[in-house]
């Protein structure tokens, strides 16, 4: 409490005593805000702010921070091994960012900040990683030739991209990558006869029952989604029908970063006398959060199920759904 106190007196005795752009203000606020260690703690800022980027995107592929999406002028680095920008590996640039990103877990860095994100300039600058508006960033080829180049800034709509093959992620299954005629992008469900399994791929914990104010209009548009609760009554009722063709079901959240927790419970609650004879396996990873983590606690309260994947973007019992707070100043 009194670190708080002292972050927040700081912030408002540097606010009254010198200039600071609208990005230092924003990212002085996450800093305060990141001491909280929740990643459902944050700031629509009532103020512009301008950011900008360099022109590469990353993801971390096994134990490596890939090349997933560059600037058209760097094709050749898709793919690549980011190994440093400027001095600083990128663990220790995870590890800083973790400072102005409120989030529970490295992971969730990992997943919502680099794999979702191209690198933030301002916001490297901020945490003294760059200085200016270019960097060195050093690669690892496929060659194994290590090759460090200078990369500029810009704006985001100043760039051409090319992007990596989704595919290389390898999920879901390719025997189950197209999504059946019918069902939706946000849930759908199928049968792998090769492996004998019912399919569960489950990506948010939302559907058009729950208001755009209720789950916030900025992360997802829920109108145009499917009914959880009527597409759970048809997903019981295509396994009641096809119970000799799997003898395990997966329930697959690695996409799944939460949403409202009430709609897996209740479908849990109104068929947990079926789904009791059932091998259930839940796949996790770093995108799994909030509300997709409340969905595997209520599977471990109710069923005797195994996990298998990675560590999650979020942790288990904090809070899933947000509450909007509109500040006057």
């Amino acid at each position: 409490e009194e670190e708080w106190t002292n972050s927040c007196n700081e912030l408002i005795e540097d606010l009254n005593s010198k200039y600071m752009s609208n990005e230092t203000i924003y990212l002085r606020i996450n800093e305060l805000l990141a001491k909280i260690r929740n990643s459902h703690t944050g700031i629509q800022p009532g103020f512009e702010v301008s950011f900008k980027y360099f022109p590469i995107g990353i993801g971390k592929i096994e134990n490596d921070f890939r090349v997933g999406i560059i600037e058209k002028e760097y094709e050749k680095l898709i793919g690549a091994k980011l190994l440093k920008v400027n001095e600083y590996t990128i663990e220790e640039i995870r590890d800083k960012y973790m400072t102005i990103v409120p989030c529970e877990t490295e992971k969730y860095i990992e997943e919502n900040i680099f794999n979702r994100n191209l690198l933030d300039q301002t916001a490297l600058e901020y945490l003294e990683i760059v200085d200016g508006e270019s960097a060195n960033f050093t690669f690892q080829l496929g060659s194994g030739e290590i090759e460090t180049i200078i990369i500029k800034s810009d704006d985001i709509e100043n760039y051409e991209f090319v992007k990596i093959n989704d595919k290389i992620f390898n999920y879901p299954p390719t025997s189950l990558r197209n999504i059946p005629e019918g069902q939706s992008e946000f849930y759908w469900y199928n049968i792998d006869e090769e492996n004998k399994a019912a399919y569960f791929q489950y990506n948010t914990c939302a559907d058009s029952t729950i208001t755009n104010k209720q789950f916030n209009e900025n992360l997802l548009n829920t109108s145009s989604m499917p009914v959880f609760s009527e597409f759970g009554d048809e997903m019981i009722e295509f396994m009641k029908n096809n119970d000799n063709k799997f003898d395990k079901f997966i329930i697959d959240l690695r996409k799944n970063g939460g949403g409202y927790a009430q709609l897996f419970n209740s479908w849990i609650e109104k068929n947990k006398e079926y789904l009791s004879s059932k091998d259930i396996r839940v796949l996790i990873g770093p995108a799994t959060a909030s509300a997709a983590l409340t969905a595997v606690e209520d599977l471990l309260n109710n069923f005797d199920i195994t996990i298998y994947g990675e560590e999650t973007g979020g942790t288990v019992g904090g809070f899933t759904e947000r509450a909007l707070y509109k500040s006057p100043n």
